[in-house]
């Protein structure tokens, strides 16, 4: 599951908590099998941008 905007302030028992909800929901399914029955890890992906160049505003 990926999340785009995660709250990067919660300690790993409230994220692992939270995920076991989840899964006992059993929202998650594929040809009948629950695909998300334990969950197995949870971690933040930090992307930095870096900028190559910007064009000049062209002025009329």
């Amino acid at each position: 599951m990926k999340l785009a905007y995660a709250n990067d302030g919660l300690d790993s028992a409230v994220i692992k908590s939270a995920m076991e909800q989840l899964s006992e929901m059993k929202m998650f399914s594929s040809e009948g099998e629950n695909i998300y029955a334990t969950p197995v890890s949870a971690k933040y992906v930090e992307t930095i941008t870096t900028p190559i160049f910007t064009a000049a505003k062209v002025t009329a």
